[in-house]
């Protein structure tokens, strides 16, 4: 997805970037790290994203397709790392990050994040610590 003027600021992107990388969700994950950096750095540049550069950036040999197994080949693992990447981006968005200004999705079936400003954020209550925590731990 092309950049817009709407989008969020680099300065702000590389900040949001920066409060993801430190959440819970990542703080284990150097390789998922990686791959939203590389991600998010491509997408602020206007970098093509495709399988085969996020696949070939992280070393991966692509598989060759076999005749009984059509349609499984490519870059397994990068898919694999893309899905958890996912995965850890939306549970980050609906616990520690739903305050926060910007946020980067990165939707099903597409190797380029969707980055825009929170939308719901003018219309959320900032809660106390304590409640917040409680209903975070709830989720």
């Amino acid at each position: 997805m092309a950049r817009t003027s709407d989008d969020p600021t680099g300065v702000e992107v590389r900040a949001q970037l920066a409060r993801i990388l430190k959440s819970a969700q990542f703080a284990r994950s150097y390789k998922l790290q990686e791959l939203l950096t590389f991600i998010v750095e491509q997408w602020l540049v206007g970098g093509q994203l495709t399988e085969e550069t996020i696949g070939e950036r992280a070393g991966e040999v692509p598989v060759a397709p076999k005749d009984t197994d059509e349609g499984k080949h490519g870059y397994r693992t990068t898919r694999v790392n893309l899905f958890n990447l996912r995965e850890k981006l939306g549970e980050y968005i609906e616990t520690d990050g739903y305050l926060d200004p910007v946020i980067i999705r990165l939707n099903r079936g597409s190797y380029s994040p969707v980055v825009q400003y929170n939308r719901n954020l003018p219309f959320t209550a900032k809660l106390d610590p304590q409640s917040e925590r409680l209903i975070l731990a709830m989720k």
